[in-house]
């Protein structure tokens, strides 16, 4: 072997034991979460994942990411028809009150917890100790998992699919002003007069209050019954290092902030992709009119909605000059023929399409995000959680209008839909807006793994 092949040699081995080094241990804990929620987390998985760290992902669904080397995947096994329930109860009333979204959250989110502490290969991590250099945690109602992360890990990350929530223990949430900052499931904007304000503090109280000790009670109760180390929810969250949010300049209000709070807004959006033979054939023969997306997200179903609504609504489609492709999870009758229905769309590749024109939406924080994106004006029917502060933002900043639930028709969706095309103002607004996003979430993923990086080394924040 001549020396520069010898040199060659050693320089490889060189790199490859760098990077063998400077490879760390990484679990992600998401054992509940809904599969669109999934898209938030996915992006800085695949870009750790490329940095060579050794990955474990906890969770109920498979990850397309799941085939490399050196991502691990435990699957996490629900069955529990709480949450079809918590789905169709959207679309009445008594299902859509904030205090009765919280106190039914803990008979959804129970047996989520019983099914992670009941995983053997889970049981396995508990034993082994404190093994991984960083545990990021995903934090909507994820507090079973965030109580173990001190048990599995040197340092934690919280990680949020929406923006800092006013029930999170971090810091003392000493930043939820509720005189300043509107509680996410209000329809109340960051400018309240003194009524919201006093509504929105009773709100912020009673929300703290039935999660203390009515949600989190619930999930103590579960973990002092299945481990015998019996980790503490309020222990969890004073490990915290370090949160990262999926706030952003747009949707989000404005709001205090500090250094341990991290705002990663819209990391998951991307450029669209081509569109399958069937999607594109449709959206192509609509012409110059383009076509609208409707489709109210992965929990809430369009099925679910009453019978007299989609009949009314289908009529009101049909005298639109555009075309609709509707996400609809089930097969349907007499649909006129500018109406497509799917049970499941590429969303993000619809809402890139050069036709798209406007984009029905239930105002979940991801849709509202690939909608900005993509510069495309909304409808928004919110239905639950943070949708009804989303949707009031929405308004706010003009590129788009709300559409209550208790109104929604054939007749109203035809009149939302030509207010927000017939007025020049909402495309003027999310052409500024969207060029806000775009700058904001540039090396959006980079800044992840920097951060989560920077835990590792500094061991905290």
């Amino acid at each position: 072997m001549t020396t520069q092949k010898m040199k060659l040699l050693i320089t490889y081995f060189v790199i490859l034991l760098f990077n063998i080094i400077h490879a760390y241990r990484i679990l992600y804990l998401f054992p509940f979460t809904t599969k669109s929620h999934m898209f938030v987390f996915e992006p800085l998985i695949e870009e750790l994942a490329k940095r060579n760290h050794h990955i474990t992902i906890v969770s109920p669904y498979t990850f397309s990411l799941h085939q490399q080397q050196n991502i691990r995947e435990i699957i996490i096994n629900i069955e529990d028809d709480n949450s079809k329930n918590m789905s169709t109860g959207r679309f009445s009333s008594y299902g859509n009150h904030i205090l009765f979204q919280f106190i039914s959250f803990k008979y959804v989110v129970k047996p989520g917890c019983e099914a992670y502490l009941k995983n053997f290969e889970v049981k396995e991590l508990l034993k082994q100790g404190k093994q991984f250099d960083v545990v990021i945690v995903s934090a909507i109602f994820n507090e079973c998992a965030l109580a173990t992360a001190p048990l599995l890990g040197k340092n934690i990350i919280l990680h949020c699919s929406s923006a800092f929530l006013p029930w999170f223990n971090f810091h003392d949430s000493q930043l939820q002003l509720p005189s300043v900052v509107p509680v996410v499931m209000t329809p109340f904007v960051s400018k309240m007069n003194f009524l919201q304000r006093l509504d929105n503090g009773i709100l912020f109280l009673a929300v703290r209050l039935l999660m203390e000790y009515n949600f989190v009670a619930a999930i103590q109760a579960v973990i002092t019954e299945h481990l015998l180390q019996n980790p503490s929810v309020s222990e969890g969250f004073e490990s915290i290092d370090l949160v990262f949010t999926n706030a952003d300049p747009v949707i989000t209000s404005p709001r205090p902030a500090i250094p341990t709070i991290i705002d990663l807004g819209g990391m998951h959006c991307r450029k669209a992709k081509p569109l399958s033979k069937e999607f594109e054939d449709f959206v192509e023969s609509s012409g110059d009119y383009g076509f609208i997306l409707f489709s109210l997200g992965s929990i809430s179903q369009s099925k679910d909605l009453p019978v007299e609504t989609i009949k009314s609504l289908l009529d009101g489609f049909s005298r639109l000059e555009q075309r609709v492709i509707w996400k609809y999870e089930k097969d349907l009758e007499n649909v006129p023929k500018n109406v497509k229905i799917s049970k499941w769309l590429p969303q993000k590749d619809l809402l890139g399409h050069a036709k798209i024109r406007l984009f029905i939406t239930h105002g979940g924080m991801l849709s509202l995000q690939e909608s900005v994106y993509n510069g495309v004006p909304v409808v928004a029917v919110p239905l639950f959680s943070d949708q009804p502060g989303n949707v009031a933002r929405v308004e706010e900043i003009g590129i788009g209008v709300k559409l209550a639930l208790s109104n929604i028709s054939g007749d109203s969706m035809y009149d939302a839909i030509n207010k927000v095309l017939g007025d020049k103002r909402y495309a003027e607004n999310l052409k500024r807006y969207s060029a806000i996003f775009h700058d904001f979430i540039e090396n959006q993923v980079e800044k992840a793994a920097y951060w989560v990086e920077y835990v590792i080394r500094h061991k905290g924040t």
